[in-house]
């Protein structure tokens, strides 16, 4: 998603404006792609007036919930799901769809086990989560993704590094060249940086974020919620998001 779909979107958005530069916004694992395109392709920083991230995660070794769990299983998950013929997890479908529109309404019975799904992989936030489009949500959420980018995450929990994908040392002899994943290097040269985090965010961790933010070399606005309970999937759906988020994301851009 670095090397390649990033990349061809900056360079279209580009040839298609005549502009020199893009402003890049990134949420959750556009934040990720972030710091691995600057690492990997650090020419394109040139084409970037500002990033701003916010959830950022490139370490994740103290995240909370569900994926914590799947994460002691991520070297069994490729093996495991390509003996299936699998390699996309938990796609949506009209299943999940049908028990969305049907059982997660603001007065249905089930409507607070549907709430803390949300919750269970984001962390709990009553206050912003507008209960009315619970629905809405879950007929979205999960949407899908690589079996591939799954067990990335996984790795990177449990070794506690920001690396590539760890295929194996025969695997990595061949897509790298060496036994071991190289590592993404954040000291890079990078536009001016704002990074927004929660302090119960249970993916991008106020630690991780802390340790992320001390190796990157222009972060210009290190901002936390001024909501205590602000949690991951605030940042899309949260009820008051203009307010604690996207107002001083649009002024940071604006300077640039």
């Amino acid at each position: 998603m670095a090397l390649y779909d990033v990349t061809a979107a900056i360079d279209y958005a580009l040839s298609t404006t005549g502009n020199t530069e893009v402003y890049y916004v990134g949420f959750s694992m556009g934040t990720t792609i972030f710091f691995a395109l600057m690492s990997e392709k650090p020419q394109y920083a040139a084409k970037i007036k500002a990033a701003a991230l916010m959830g950022p995660v490139a370490y994740v070794e103290n995240i909370k919930g569900p994926l914590r769990l799947l994460a002691d299983y991520s070297n069994d998950l490729d093996t495991l799901f390509g003996l299936m013929g699998q390699y996309e997890f938990l796609p949506s479908g009209p299943e999940m769809d049908y028990l969305a529109q049907n059982f997660c309404g603001v007065d249905d019975k089930l409507s607070p086990v549907c709430e803390n799904i949300l919750f269970l992989i984001s962390g709990f936030d009553e206050v912003e989560l507008n209960k009315e489009y619970v629905p809405i949500y879950l007929s979205h959420t999960p949407a899908g993704t690589s079996i591939h980018t799954v067990n990335h995450y996984g790795q990177l929990v449990l070794k506690g590094v920001f690396q590539m994908y760890d295929w194996g040392r025969i695997g990595n002899e061949k897509h790298y060249g060496q036994g071991e994943p190289p590592m993404y290097n954040l000291h890079v040269d990078t536009p001016p940086i704002a990074l927004y985090w929660g302090q119960n965010d249970w993916l991008a961790d106020p630690k991780d974020v802390a340790r992320l933010s001390s190796e990157l070399k222009n972060v210009v606005v290190n901002q936390r919620v001024e909501h205590d309970q602000w949690n991951h999937m605030d940042f899309v759906w949260g009820i008051h998001a203009k307010e604690y988020v996207y107002e001083y994301l649009i002024n940071f851009l604006s300077k640039y």
